[in-house]
């Protein structure tokens, strides 16, 4: 597939794996779009990925990041709104250089 946005706004979703964001942008707008948080719950943000937030969400999502994200977006992108993350942030190496951006 190729890059684009992909937006998840759900609010029943039991999904508890790891999620992974490869290239392009995932936008989140619910604070349960990404599923169960806890030991198996999980986002990765890999180089040329982003994870997009907007709509006043609190997000309780443990979170890894690395690169500067999808056109330099960051790997972390606050698009609109006040909205928080409550898990865990940790930022992986391999990379010279990891961008979390507030738009």
């Amino acid at each position: 597939t190729s890059a684009g946005t992909l937006v998840i706004s759900n609010t029943a979703n039991t999904y508890s794996g790891i999620a992974f964001v490869n290239d392009g942008v995932l936008r989140v707008t619910n604070s349960q779009a990404l599923g169960q948080a806890g030991a198996n719950g999980r986002t990765n943000v890999l180089p040329g990925g982003t994870l997009q937030l907007a709509n006043n969400i609190t997000l309780p999502e443990s979170i890894r990041v690395s690169g500067l994200g999808f056109d330099g977006l960051g790997a972390i992108n606050n698009l609109s709104d006040t909205n928080v993350i409550t898990g865990q942030i940790g930022i992986v190496g391999g990379q010279p250089e990891t961008l979390i951006r507030a738009s």
